[in-house]
């Protein structure tokens, strides 16, 4: 009996006889008894060699992608500039949405528009883009208000900031403390 309209990728084209490779679906696939699954440890010394066949600037930039850390010398400075001022026009076309945003200015604007703090927005997002970094900053400000209130937006978030169950998630690993 045939459950499927095509018998070669049918699961089940003769119900009498299920265990037979050519009328199962697992009959489709290649055999796995040949392949050779590496234990833990051989796959540790592949791994080795072959990070020890790269250059020095190739094996960096290979654990700067596995571990999700931008290379900051990859960074165009001469960009900088640029990219910051587009992003402050950005941040002017969104800041009407964050009510965050707008206090933080209104109480150290200094602190909202320091080049060197919106720098690190921008090495955030893919390729330096101004707009994805001010759409990021305003959601900074306005987690960093909801979470910390708003005497904490113009300053940095220390542990002191922090009450007894966020210390807890700190301590038992929850959340892990950079810097």
């Amino acid at each position: 009996r045939m459950l499927c309209s095509d018998p070669y990728t049918c699961c089940n084209n003769n119900a009498n006889n299920n265990d037979n490779p050519a009328t199962n679906i697992m009959g489709q696939l290649p055999p796995t008894s040949n392949i050779s699954v590496p234990t833990a440890a051989e796959s540790e010394k592949m791994v080795a060699d072959a990070m020890a066949k790269l250059s020095v600037e190739e094996r960096n930039s290979t654990l700067y992608d596995l571990h999700g850390i931008r290379d900051s010398r990859r960074d165009d400075s001469e960009d900088l500039p640029t990219k910051l001022k587009e992003m402050g026009e950005w941040m002017e076309v969104y800041s009407s949405t964050s009510f965050a945003y707008q206090l933080a200015k209104t109480q150290n604007e200094a602190y909202v528009t320091n080049p060197e703090f919106c720098s690190i927005f921008l090495k955030s997002t893919e390729s330096g883009k101004p707009y994805e970094a001010a759409r990021k900053m305003l959601s900074f400000f306005d987690h960093k208000l909801e979470l910390f209130g708003k005497d904490a937006l113009c300053r940095q978030i220390t542990i002191s900031d922090l009450d007894e169950d966020d210390l807890e998630c700190l301590e038992f690993g929850f959340i892990q403390y950079i810097g």
